[in-house]
């Protein structure tokens, strides 16, 4: 618990990403991709996938630190405005809080990338970006946007089942595991429990100003007032995660600052 998830983790997962990068690269070969793509596959693709690991690794390390993080979090809902979670908290433990989290990520995608509602090139860009081949899933999801610009299914289910039920409910109860172990952690501990939150809040800021863009230059193609409650609905939710993007950095700031090392849970 207190080193944090094993360096050798790290080194056996590089093969698998090797071997992903492999895979997509050979892809985009196939559907004649330009450098453009090659260039999102190494960053963005890069991210996704490094991403979901680390959330994966987290459940593990939450495991091992399950002895200090239930108490610790039991007592400080105990003291907040909803003091019956404590029982609950107490109950289904922190690892099983982070188990159920990670595990409702990633049913959510399989379920999307094995949706019926949104056809053709559509649903193929899902099914990439489930894999965490998002240079491919770009690509695909390119072939469905007008001249004008559109609003693609793609981007309204990542929205659902990326941002808001992987990222934000990741780096919810990620941040919090980190202020409630602060004081025990080593100093590599808290950098690795770093770098994983900050893929996180990377991946969801992409993708929710991703969604913002193309909402305001179907906003802009149209130019009429009637397109205001369109621009509301389709943004409010990427703002929403957007601001919980900035709690959760907020939370990051005061565990160095605060003494108790929790600014909110």
């Amino acid at each position: 618990c207190e080193d944090g998830t094993p360096s050798a983790a790290y080194f056996i997962y590089l093969l698998f990403w090797l071997r992903a990068r492999l895979l997509e690269a050979s892809i985009l070969k196939y559907l004649g991709a330009g450098t453009y793509y090659y260039i999102f596959m190494v960053f963005i693709s890069t991210l996704e996938h490094v991403d979901f690991f680390t959330d994966g690794a987290y459940t593990v390390q939450a495991y091992a630190c399950d002895d200090v993080l239930t108490p610790r979090l039991s007592y400080a809902m105990q003291k907040s405005w909803f003091p019956s979670a404590a029982a609950v908290v107490a109950q289904l433990r922190f690892w099983g809080m982070t188990t159920v989290v990670y595990l409702a990520a990633l049913m959510a995608q399989q379920a999307a990338a094995s949706n019926w509602f949104i056809k053709n090139d559509g649903q193929l860009a899902i099914v990439a970006d489930s894999a965490s081949f998002a240079a491919v899933s770009e690509l695909l999801e390119s072939k469905t946007k007008t001249a004008k610009g559109n609003i693609s299914g793609k981007q309204m289910v990542l929205i659902a089942t990326k941002v808001v039920v992987e990222n934000l409910l990741q780096l919810r109860i990620q941040t919090s595991g980190f202020c409630l172990t602060f004081a025990t952690t080593s100093r590599w501990a808290k950098v690795k429990a770093l770098a994983s939150l900050a893929l996180g809040l990377a991946s969801a800021t992409h993708k929710c100003l991703a969604q913002i863009v193309d909402v305001l230059k179907v906003a802009y193609g149209e130019r009429t007032c009637s397109i205001i409650p369109f621009v509301c609905m389709f943004t409010s939710p990427s703002i929403l995660a957007l601001a919980c993007v900035a709690w959760t950095i907020a939370q990051l700031t005061h565990a160095f600052s605060c003494e108790s090392h929790m600014w909110n849970l």
